[in-house]
């Protein structure tokens, strides 16, 4: 099975790469653009961080996922803790380059509200974006699953915890697929892992 990995964060990567059973192989291909795998002739997953826009590819929930905006203790109290969304263009917001979506543009509750952000650092590797935030240089938007085992330690607090977006991720792939039972049990392990690890 060619297991497509579209934008994930690298710790999802390394849960793909994990045994599934011993019937079953993976081939990993990192890959900057999803919609190659409705032209494939194999059968290809991704994981995809929203629903995909193209209506040739079937999407399942793998996980739910919610975004908020953190920042380190120490951060705040040097610059001061938003009290509302405009406060954010006095602050350094690190930006996380994605696709070609208005990375400046941080969008919450479904696309309702959103607030244009600036700062001196940005990047299109969130890792190391997050790794900026924890060093105290500024407010980002991440992933709960990825910054929770921060906020329970106390390194990263949650700015503006009423203001977040939903952005659940994925396994998707072409229609039809010829392997889908493989698919199915695939996207199952895939969910149980991810459920386990982040949910």
């Amino acid at each position: 099975m060619l297991s497509d990995i579209w934008w994930p964060p690298c710790r999802i990567i390394r849960l793909v790469g994990q045994p599934i059973a011993s019937t079953t192989s993976i081939m990993h291909r990192y890959s900057t653009n999803p919609y190659d795998s409705a032209q494939s002739n194999c059968s290809q997953i991704g994981i995809h961080f929203g629903l995909p826009a193209s209506s040739q590819l079937i999407a399942r929930l793998v996980l739910r996922n919610r975004r908020f905006l953190v920042a380190t203790p120490d951060y705040l109290a040097r610059r001061g803790t938003p009290q509302r969304l405009s406060d954010l263009s006095g602050h350094n917001c690190i930006i996380i380059r994605q696709e070609d979506t208005a990375y400046d543009l941080w969008r919450f509750a479904e696309g309702r509200e959103s607030v244009k952000v600036g700062g001196t650092l940005s990047s299109n590797d969130g890792e190391i974006a997050r790794n900026w935030t924890l060093a105290g240089l500024g407010i980002m938007m991440r992933s709960e699953w990825d910054v929770n085992r921060h906020i329970a330690a106390g390194r990263l607090v949650k700015v503006l915890p009423g203001h977040f977006s939903e952005v659940h991720i994925y396994a998707v792939y072409p229609q039809p697929s010829h392997l889908s039972a493989k698919v199915g049990r695939f996207v199952e392990f895939l969910s149980q892992r991810l459920a386990r690890s982040f949910g």
